[in-house]
């Protein structure tokens, strides 16, 4: 049985363009984030999923409702795929960081990968929640089409682990607003059949 994940990064935000750091904090979709938005639900509808999930967060939401202006499925909202917790650094950008948090900065530095932040996660944490509400989704959703959109700080983890890409290793792939990343879900595991596709936003 092959399930097919579309996973989706929200739409611009404000805090995008401003550089800073959303974790679990919300700013709004910009105008030009609508416009992906829009763009990416002719793309959706031509893709006809089953089912929509969504991050909780409000800037995932609103891409979601947007998507499903065309579509008319259902949307469920879940914490387990939302943007990382980057707790006492949320809000700021990293120049802000190294000068207000210098010793938290340089944990998160020296260990990025198991340093839980202040009030926050550790990218290890994420990775882990990421894959175990995707595990659900896919058990509920056996041989369907599902859209989950979500977030930046989500996707890249699960494709560094599917693709066993160390950790310190540059990542060497974008995942942009309103992209689409692909997986295959058989009795084999995952494939990946396309990475951070935005060719609706060429159009």
């Amino acid at each position: 049985m092959n399930t097919e994940i579309f996973l989706i990064r929200h739409g611009e935000t404000v805090w995008n363009t401003k550089k800073l750091i959303q974790g679990q904090l919300d700013s709004p979709l910009t105008d030009n984030g609508i416009r992906q938005s829009n763009l990416l639900s002719k793309r959706i509808k031509k893709i006809n999923p089953d089912i929509i999930y969504t991050s909780d967060l409000k800037r995932a939401i609103d891409t979601a409702n947007i998507i499903n202006q065309h579509i008319n499925k259902d949307i469920i909202k879940i914490s387990g795929v939302r943007e990382r917790h980057w707790g006492v650094f949320q809000g700021a950008d990293w120049p802000k960081v190294k000068k207000f948090f210098p010793t938290q900065y340089k944990y998160y530095k020296n260990d990025s990968k198991n340093y839980m932040i202040p009030n926050g996660e550790s990218y290890n944490q994420v990775a882990k929640r990421t894959m175990d509400s995707l595990s659900d989704i896919i058990k509920n959703h056996k041989n369907q089409k599902i859209v989950v959109v979500t977030h930046g700080g989500v996707i890249s983890p699960l494709i560094r682990n599917l693709l066993s890409i160390p950790y310190k290793t540059h990542k060497k792939f974008m995942i942009s607003n309103t992209s689409i990343t692909k997986l295959l879900h058989n009795e084999f595991g995952f494939s990946i059949l396309s990475l951070g596709d935005i060719a609706h936003l060429e159009d």
